[in-house]
């Protein structure tokens, strides 16, 4: 695989991120290949785009993010999971989707640029509610009420079995975001290659057990408005019924390590 053109995303108003950014510019062009920013970023003799949107009109070979999680995932949205994206944690940040931190960069590129590399493919999921959908989730789609004053009635329906709990909302996490807002709540921890769901609830009355849920359509419906967000940013309010379902183009990961449980270490087992 040849990398002629590579776009590289920073954390916003990190100085660390565009410093480490400049020197992987700098070993890109070494190799013959043309470096793509987004503005407000700039780097040597780098073009310049107006938005990120603007990566898919450039025939962009691979994306490398730098910084966390929210760069990474930033990125991911960008591009749709049509290009792969290479994540490189900063220093402060936890980054469990990054394949390595800042002291491996000269080793990272010469991996990349010698074809050593794997695609990693992860699974998406979206919502859907009175005909708008959200963007696509990596880690996570998180439904809670919207207001503080009551503890609405949610009701589940998978694979045409009903639950129903009043609780103060659930989140529907993939195997990727095993390790991050459902494990908060009690959730286990997934297999990152594993298709399966895992449904957590949220300050459930009666107790709602934690449930692993195979690759399926799930309805929500509540009795009161609920808020939807997606990897953390709120998308939108609805009174109406949700589904939440597997989106149909998954993130694309450049890997030079394996993968399995690397999530597990960011947790510190």
């Amino acid at each position: 695989m040849e990398f002629k053109r590579v776009a590289i995303v920073t954390r916003y108003g990190s100085k660390l991120a565009r410093d480490i950014a400049n020197i992987v510019a700098e070993l890109l062009i070494a190799r013959n290949s043309r470096v793509y920013t987004i503005k407000p970023l700039s780097l040597y003799n780098s073009i310049v785009l107006d938005e990120g949107d603007k990566l898919m009109e450039n025939d962009i070979d691979l994306i490398i993010a730098i910084g966390g999680d929210g760069t990474t995932l930033r990125a991911i949205r960008w591009v749709d999971g049509d290009i792969p994206v290479f994540s490189i944690r900063i220093k402060g940040s936890r980054g469990v989707l990054a394949d390595v931190n800042t002291d491996s960069i000269h080793e990272s590129i010469e991996i990349i640029y010698s074809n050593k590399f794997y695609i990693d493919e992860r699974m998406r999921i979206y919502a859907i509610s009175d005909e708008k959908s959200s963007i696509a989730a990596v880690n996570e789609i998180m439904i809670t009420k919207s207001s503080m004053n009551f503890t609405p009635i949610y009701e589940i329906e998978i694979d045409e079995h009903i639950i129903r709990s009043k609780m103060d909302g659930l989140i529907l996490a993939t195997a990727t975001g095993s390790s991050g807002y459902s494990y908060s709540f009690g959730g286990p921890i997934l297999h990152e290659k594993s298709n399966d769901l895992i449904m957590t609830p949220i300050a459930s009355l009666n107790r709602l057990p934690t449930i692993i849920i195979p690759d399926c359509s799930i309805n929500v419906r509540t009795d009161s408005e609920c808020a939807i967000f997606v990897d953390g940013q709120h998308i939108f309010n609805t009174t109406k019924p949700i589904i939440v379902r597997r989106y149909h183009k998954n993130a694309r990961f450049l890997r030079i390590r394996k993968r399995g449980l690397t999530h597990l270490e960011k947790l510190g087992y």
